[in-house]
Protein backbone atom coordinates (compact mmCIF):
# COMPACT_ATOMS: atom_id res chain seq x y z
CA UNK A 1 0.00 0.00 0.00
CA UNK A 2 1.12 3.50 -1.14
CA UNK A 3 0.67 4.77 3.10
CA UNK A 4 3.14 2.00 4.31
CA UNK A 5 5.51 3.83 1.93
CA UNK A 6 4.92 7.38 3.32
CA UNK A 7 4.88 6.33 6.70
CA UNK A 8 7.76 4.02 6.29
CA UNK A 9 11.09 5.44 8.54
CA UNK A 10 14.17 5.83 7.07
CA UNK A 11 17.01 4.29 8.10
CA UNK A 12 19.22 6.83 10.62
CA UNK A 13 22.46 6.69 8.40
CA UNK A 14 20.23 7.78 5.18
CA UNK A 15 19.04 10.82 7.84
CA UNK A 16 21.70 12.43 9.14
CA UNK A 17 23.62 14.83 7.00
CA UNK A 18 26.69 15.79 7.56
CA UNK A 19 27.51 18.62 9.84
CA UNK A 20 30.40 21.07 8.36
CA UNK A 21 31.36 24.13 9.52
CA UNK A 22 32.18 27.36 7.50
CA UNK A 23 35.87 28.10 7.28
CA UNK A 24 35.49 31.25 9.19
CA UNK A 25 34.90 29.44 11.52
CA UNK A 26 38.36 27.27 12.37
CA UNK A 27 40.37 27.79 14.90
CA UNK A 28 44.28 28.26 13.63
CA UNK A 29 46.34 28.46 16.96
CA UNK A 30 50.24 28.82 17.61
CA UNK A 31 50.43 25.19 17.88
CA UNK A 32 48.70 24.35 14.54
CA UNK A 33 51.08 22.47 11.44
CA UNK A 34 50.88 24.37 8.76
CA UNK A 35 52.39 22.32 5.53
CA UNK A 36 52.73 23.84 2.12
CA UNK A 37 53.74 21.15 -0.73
CA UNK A 38 54.99 18.98 1.54
CA UNK A 39 57.28 21.51 3.82
CA UNK A 40 56.28 23.16 7.34
CA UNK A 41 55.76 26.63 6.98
CA UNK A 42 54.25 29.92 8.57
CA UNK A 43 50.54 30.23 7.62
CA UNK A 44 51.45 33.46 6.32
CA UNK A 45 53.81 32.16 3.67
CA UNK A 46 50.87 30.41 2.11
CA UNK A 47 50.09 31.88 -1.38
CA UNK A 48 46.16 32.31 -1.76
CA UNK A 49 45.81 30.63 -4.37
CA UNK A 50 46.83 27.21 -2.87
CA UNK A 51 44.57 24.83 -2.37
CA UNK A 52 43.58 23.12 1.06
CA UNK A 53 44.04 19.46 1.00
CA UNK A 54 43.81 18.03 4.43
CA UNK A 55 42.66 19.61 7.43
CA UNK A 56 42.99 17.53 10.97
CA UNK A 57 41.10 18.95 13.60
CA UNK A 58 40.31 19.00 17.12
CA UNK A 59 37.87 17.25 19.59
CA UNK A 60 36.02 20.29 19.39
CA UNK A 61 35.72 20.62 16.02
CA UNK A 62 37.35 23.90 15.41
CA UNK A 63 40.64 24.27 16.13
CA UNK A 64 42.89 23.17 13.18
CA UNK A 65 45.75 20.89 14.78
CA UNK A 66 47.24 20.40 11.41
CA UNK A 67 46.51 21.98 7.63
CA UNK A 68 48.30 20.87 4.42
CA UNK A 69 48.50 23.24 1.60
CA UNK A 70 49.68 22.64 -2.15
CA UNK A 71 50.44 25.05 -4.88
CA UNK A 72 47.74 24.78 -7.70
CA UNK A 73 48.76 23.22 -10.80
Amino acid sequence: MRGDVINAKMPKAATTEAKTEPAGEYKLTDQTEVVYNGQPCEFKDVPSTASVIRIDVGPDRKTLLRIEFRSKK
